[in-house]
């Protein structure tokens, strides 16, 4: 799968998120869908470069680290994000859901692309 399709795709689904939150529920709509993009986006990155040292060589001891500790900053950003500001928490889900949505049609463009071809 080409993973500068699904950055592409990302950018564009973040760029929607932002604009259609911004309209619904304001600029505090958009900055917690953004709170919640920002957060998956350095998680997805941080897991792409811990699968690409796997592929190639030995991964660095910081890379294990990287890894380790994504899953509890992503959790310790999003609760004091959550619990300290008012967010709308529709808004950081369908954020932190954009890499998955990146993903899935990056996928299914691949899957129509292949059946015409």
């Amino acid at each position: 799968m080409n993973l500068a399709r699904i950055a592409w795709i990302h950018l564009g689904l973040v760029i929607l998120g932002l604009i259609g939150w911004g309209w619904w529920m304001g600029r505090l709509g958009a900055l917690s869908f953004l709170a919640g993009a920002l957060v998956a986006t350095l998680s997805f990155w941080l897991l792409h470069r811990f699968v690409s040292a796997l592929g190639g060589c030995r991964p660095s001891p910081l890379t294990f680290v990287l890894l380790a500790t994504r899953t509890l900053l992503a959790g310790v950003v999003l609760y004091v994000i959550l619990d300290t500001y008012e967010v709308h928490r529709a808004a950081a889900a369908s954020g932190i859901l954009t890499p998955v949505a990146a993903i899935t049609l990056a996928t299914l463009y691949e899957l129509i692309n292949a059946r015409s071809s």
